[in-house]
């Protein structure tokens, strides 16, 4: 093998290693976790601090112990997770959807367990850093 080859091989390596380092979610569990919870709808659940003040922003009241339902979850790939639609009646026309890392089932519920696994998951395979509800596009100072 010459030496164009062998930086070529290394390099095919390192990729793969990126694409393995990058994943955040085991699909397989993931997929089953979903068509359970996609059974079970709908699930009642109470926003995080952080999902109610990201909805207000949007003009949609909720306070920290009104409970949602999720209507429906999708898998958005490993960079959305498990996105719930909690769009609440009467709102229809514009759907609400959030990552299930931004809801909190009841203990009592069937999949509490489970979906607390893949939150918490989640939540150490993004470095803890969950409280953000989104991106912003504004400009940040000094810059």
């Amino acid at each position: 093998m010459d030496n164009n080859s062998r930086a070529q091989a290394k390099e095919n390596h390192n990729d793969l290693q990126i694409e393995r380092k990058a994943s955040i979610d085991n699909l397989p569990k993931t997929e089953v976790l979903l068509e359970k919870i996609n059974t079970a709808i709908p699930i009642q659940a109470r926003p995080t601090k952080e999902l109610i003040y990201a909805l207000r922003k949007q003009g949609i009241q909720l306070d920290r112990y009104h409970e949602v339902q999720i209507k429906k979850a999708f898998y958005m790939g490993d960079e959305g997770g498990i996105m719930c639609d909690i769009t609440p009646a009467g709102k229809e026309k514009t759907p609400v959807l959030c990552s299930i890392t931004q809801l909190m089932i009841s203990r009592s519920h069937p999949l509490f367990s489970e979906i607390q696994v893949y939150q918490e998951d989640r939540k150490r395979k993004l470095g803890g850093n969950t409280g953000r509800t989104g991106f912003s596009i504004s400009r940040r100072k000094g810059k």
